[in-house]
């Protein structure tokens, strides 16, 4: 379950090796403020892998056009069941 936290940078320091913990066990985010501003983000590594690529997908505009085809199929009912599909052997 993934819960987000702000911290000062000043606690993250005093607390650096719980947080990582945190990070890579629970999939805590953490929002860290110098002066109560934002000025980071702390998330797992496995979280900002599939942040990036979401961000490459929907940086390729070809990508894109086939998402929408595909929703305005799904929209139209241009569907087919898992059961049919699994019947023509495919």
């Amino acid at each position: 379950m993934e819960t987000k936290t702000t911290i000062s940078s000043t606690e993250a320091r005093q607390k650096f090796a719980e947080i990582l913990d945190s990070l890579e066990n629970s999939g805590q985010t953490y929002t860290l403020t110098v002066n109560g501003k934002a000025k980071a983000v702390l998330v797992n590594a496995e979280e900002f892998e599939a942040m990036q690529e979401t961000l490459e997908i929907m940086s390729d505009p070809a990508a894109i056009k086939a998402i929408k085809k595909s929703l305005k199929q799904i929209e139209d009912g241009e569907v087919i069941s898992l059961e049919e599909l699994l019947g023509a052997g495919i």
